[in-house]
């Protein structure tokens, strides 16, 4: 398959390599964005240069080498605030203050994408995947093993009841690939964004229990209230801003977005997507929880 692929390196901040890579191309997928996770924590900057500037720079890149469709991957923390979410649709407005930089950043280059649909011929589509995983994952289930492995699996944040939606790897594939069918003009899916789940919403510590258990690790069963864990990471924020008014750079681990993340109800309806897109995940989150677990026992120790 890869023998059918061109390759071709650049830097989204650089305007004249999405130029070169764009050139003779009607299609383009903006899946771009520093990964953000407990080993890896992207700065402020980095994340307004290549979310917000990076993607206003592929939205001109388009429309100067004559694009005809963008399709871009948001996310669904785009609206997420810290507060409960129960199975809300497209409809969810943008909160007013997120909770961290890359939710931010990600919500303002939605709107910039929504925003250039219809400029000289452009048309865009914004697709919100809800905690995407997989083989090659480097976020969520590296995230469960690192825990694990410093003997934390035994701990939980909240009373462990949150419903959560995720999102597998291959099934956000198809959602994009129906997009791109579906993106022509006058159609719904123009200028429009879309929630893309599993459609199964379960317990958020199911699955991390689920690989604890299957790696040999303790399940979760010490509960720490999650107003007393906000508190503290609310805490570490503020020593964080405090040392960096004295030249001293200082990211926590934790934070207020992953304590909120991980004891709040964080679940999307996709009847939009079902509808406009055609959209149904065709493999189901056991079967993805199972294959996700085969790649990471076969590839990573």
């Amino acid at each position: 398959m890869w023998e059918l692929v061109d390759f071709v390196a650049g830097d989204i901040t650089r305007i004249d390599d999405l130029y070169k890579a764009f050139e003779g191309v009607d299609t383009v997928f903006h899946t771009v964005s520093p990964a953000v996770s407990l080993d890896t924590k992207p700065s402020e900057s980095l994340l307004y240069a290549v979310n917000v500037l990076g993607t206003q720079n592929v939205i001109e890149a388009c429309i100067r080498v004559g694009v005809r469709q963008l399709i871009y991957t948001s996310s669904a923390s785009v609206v997420f605030d810290g507060t409960a979410l129960h199975h809300v649709d497209e409809t969810q407005a943008y909160p007013a203050k997120h909770l961290d930089p890359y939710s931010e950043t990600k919500a303002e280059a939605e709107r910039c994408v929504l925003e250039a649909n219809g400029r000289k011929g452009l048309l865009t589509v914004s697709l919100r995947p809800s905690g995407l995983f997989g083989p090659h994952d480097t976020t969520a289930w590296p995230g469960f093993l690192k825990v694990a492995r410093e003997g934390k699996s035994r701990v939980l944040i909240g009373d462990g009841t949150n419903q959560f939606d995720w999102s597998y790897i291959e099934n956000v594939a198809q959602a994009h690939l129906l997009a791109m069918d579906r993106l022509t003009e006058g159609s719904p899916v123009a200028g429009s964004s879309y929630f893309i789940t599993n459609d199964e919403p379960t317990l958020f510590w199911s699955m991390a229990d689920y690989v604890y258990s299957s790696y040999g690790y303790p399940k979760t069963n010490v509960h720490l209230p999650y107003f007393i864990m906000l508190q503290v990471c609310i805490l570490l924020e503020l020593i964080a801003l405090l040392l960096g008014w004295f030249g001293f750079k200082w990211t926590p681990i934790f934070n207020r977005f992953r304590c909120a993340n991980s004891a709040m109800n964080r679940t999307f309806s996709i009847e939009k997507a079902k509808k406009e897109l055609g959209y149904k995940p065709h493999i189901t989150l056991e079967e993805a929880k199972e294959r996700t677990l085969k790649w990471f026992k076969e590839n990573r120790r």
